[in-house]
């Protein structure tokens, strides 16, 4: 009960004018800061019917399981290696609208399946791994600039986590994430900022393995984000 008073009274003093001002000076200073001309254009541009249609087309490929990268059974159209097909080509058709301004990279690298805690591996065998991602760099000659990431998993898992065949839609696990990751980068050349800027899309996040992330915080001697291995 004492830190609930405690927290109210701190609220409330935010309301009290302060000694010697008038209620015109306190409200000003409680106002909202100025709009960022550069980041209202950006969310103009926004579209929830893209996003939905995006969520939609992740949706169509009837399983995106981690799994599903070593099979050559599926469906033409189907599995997680379609997906990532897509997602790639989404990003170049972006950075190709903006005259390239975006670096479109893939980062590969196989998994072997090895026991996780003590418990048996959920990779049956060395799978493929496959993370994408687009970099829109900033105005800034800073080498160690900051970086704005939005990333998103586009893998999805059913309830059995070994079935790679299995329809897993997951529309809201995470097709979503990548959607809004995807409509971001088509936003973000409106407000170029001086600080690069990432959108990223990574595998087996669902599959709970120890997928190598990218980590644009440090970036590599070519300004880009280093992929550890």
């Amino acid at each position: 009960m004492k830190r609930f008073v405690a927290l109210g009274a701190a609220a409330i003093s935010l309301t009290l004018p302060i000694a010697g001002q008038t209620p015109a000076a306190s409200a000003d200073r409680l106002a909202p800061p100025p709009t960022d001309p550069a980041i209202a254009a950006a969310l103009r541009t926004i579209s929830p019917d893209r996003i939905r249609a995006d969520i939609a087309k992740l949706v169509s490929f009837g399983t995106r399981s981690t799994l599903s990268s070593m099979d050559t059974d599926l469906p033409s159209g189907q599995g997680i290696n379609a997906a990532a097909d897509w997602i790639e080509s989404e990003f170049r058709a972006i950075s190709a609208t903006c005259g390239g301004c975006l670096e479109v990279k893939r980062d590969s690298f196989v998994e072997q399946p090895a026991p996780e805690n003590g418990r048996p591996s959920r990779f049956p065998g060395p799978t493929r791994l496959v993370n994408i991602y687009a970099i829109l760099h900033g105005t800034s000659t800073e080498k160690n600039a900051p970086w704005t990431l939005v990333t998103g998993h586009y893998d999805s898992r059913a309830t059995n986590v070994m079935d790679s065949h299995v329809t897993a839609p997951g529309a809201n696990d995470d097709a979503s994430g990548v959607a809004v990751s995807i409509e971001s980068a088509r936003g973000s050349p409106a407000s170029r900022s001086p600080e690069p800027s990432s959108s990223q899309q990574l595998q087996a996040r669902s599959k709970g393995s120890t997928a190598r992330v990218i980590s644009p915080s440090s970036p590599n001697p070519k300004g880009g984000p280093s992929s550890p291995r």
